[in-house]
């Protein structure tokens, strides 16, 4: 599996982009750094959407992105989620008030998106890629993603606080490769982590000490750029070997 970090960050300042990551060359996950991290030709390669959830770091990008491939791509590009997710964009984004509904640009017959509804911790495919959702704790409805292409499963944890569910899931998961967590706020911000539904390093050891192994490579994404330099060096204090923040642009090979 090829995942490469288009963004990675839980703000925007220049050269910083949000969470927005690239599976293979077709599917996002999740689209806050899309049409600032691919080219055109990136862009129209794009055949599906998977979307954690609704807050505005997470899909920013859609809107543009739908706006930039327009009369390029002979098939709609799938944004996929859960019922609630998928009504929420519906409602409230692609509305034709605050951006037009591409579910019917040019046409009804064949138009820029589709909306593909699933259900959570029932797994479907994407192409190649397996998917399982199951829901974090953050304000409002959240979904990890499991990933399993070739024989490996990569775990995004989407935003979250402290939560266990998805920790119970990712112990059935004999084959997983690694993890991406989210960490926001540093520690003399760690009460605002948990009442934002974020997490700080200093809930990394708990956290972490769900999954019942440290064998595995975390992957951390979501810093506010504001506090970098003070996540970077909290997260090396912990002296974990497997743990380090994502670089945006990188790419990871499982």
């Amino acid at each position: 599996m090829k995942v490469t970090i288009l963004g990675c960050y839980g703000g925007q300042l220049p050269g910083k982009r949000m969470t927005s990551f690239l599976i293979g060359d077709s599917l996002l996950v999740d689209a806050g750094g899309a049409t600032a991290g691919l080219d055109m030709s990136g862009q129209n390669a794009i055949t599906d959407i998977l979307v954690s959830h609704n807050h505005m770091d997470h899909i920013k990008d859609i809107p543009f992105l739908a706006d930039n491939v327009i009369g390029m791509k002979p098939e709609p590009v799938n944004v996929v989620s859960t019922e609630s997710i998928v009504t929420e964009l519906k409602n409230h984004v692609m509305n034709n008030s605050i951006w037009p509904d591409f579910t019917m640009i040019p046409s009804k017959d064949e138009p820029v998106l589709g909306y593909r509804i699933e259900k959570p911790e029932t797994r479907f495919e994407i192409g190649d890629v397996s998917v399982e959702l199951v829901e974090v704790n953050h304000p409002v409805p959240t979904y990890a993603m499991f990933l399993t292409q070739g024989g490996k499963t990569l775990l995004y944890s989407a935003d979250t606080g402290p939560t266990d569910r998805v920790w119970e899931r990712a112990r059935d998961y004999d084959n997983l490769a690694a993890v991406i967590l989210e960490t926001s706020f540093p520690n003399r911000l760690a009460e605002l982590s948990l009442i934002s539904g974020h997490l700080s390093p200093c809930h990394l050891p708990d956290e972490l000490g769900k999954l019942g192994r440290d064998d595995i490579p975390v992957y951390l994404y979501h810093f506010k750029p504001a506090f970098e330099d003070d996540l970077n060096q909290e997260v090396a204090e912990l002296g974990k070997g497997n743990l380090r923040p994502l670089v945006q642009g990188e790419t990871l090979e499982l």
